[in-house]
């Protein structure tokens, strides 16, 4: 007996086979996750493309592939898509989002603004450093990730008093530290005044 299909059902890739699609009812826009199925039977899986907005009616959706490590994609053949959101404020928008503030009146070494545990790394997105003016010196200041190297994201030889500088807006990533790497600040004596940083970021798992 044959069965007719009424309405369009799109099918993108390469079938070495026929195609049998078997289901409870065969009109597609009345399926049930609890009895109804679509089975593309004969092809190649890694060929069928399928693509569209897929509801799961609260079951789940599995997906398989050959590969689904995101970190080996290739330009030509594969591609990730993000919607639903404003890709300008994701990062603004980040639920862990912090503001680390420090004051110093003294020179530092190293001073830890962000301790950060194993298993983790801070992003940096946005940095800000200001001198008092009633500084007597310029102030040199170095913003770094700890490291045996010392990882540096952001160096200037000699601020002024009454002025500094920033970078970022906390929109984008300025620098990503390595597992476990401290946020660290290192400045040189104001004499009689101080030196503000701020760095906003968030940590991540690595």
């Amino acid at each position: 007996m044959a069965t007719f299909i009424k309405h369009p059902l799109p099918i993108s890739g390469a079938l070495a086979e026929e195609v049998g699609i078997t289901a409870t009812d065969l009109d597609i826009r009345d399926l049930t996750s609890a009895s109804d199925s679509v089975t593309i039977e004969g092809g190649n899986s890694a060929d069928v493309n399928v693509s569209g907005v897929f509801s799961d009616g609260g079951d789940s959706i599995t997906v398989d592939a050959v590969n689904l490590d995101i970190r080996d994609l290739s330009m030509l053949t594969d591609s990730i898509e993000v919607s639903g959101s404003v890709t300008g404020d994701m990062l603004h928008d980040h639920p862990n989002v912090e503001i680390i503030t420090g004051k110093y009146t003294s020179a530092q070494t190293d001073t830890v603004l962000k301790a950060i545990g194993a298993d983790e790394r801070w992003i940096t997105t946005g940095i800000a450093v200001f001198c008092a003016g009633n500084n007597v010196v310029d102030c040199a200041a170095l913003i770094e990730y700890d490291d045996a190297a010392d990882v540096r994201i952001a160096e200037h030889p000699g601020i002024i008093a009454g002025s500094g500088f920033t970078w970022g807006n906390g929109g984008g990533i300025l620098a990503i530290g390595g597992d476990a790497q401290d946020l660290l600040f290192t400045s040189t004596p104001t004499v009689s005044g101080s030196v503000v940083v701020q760095v906003t970021g968030f940590v991540i798992e690595s």
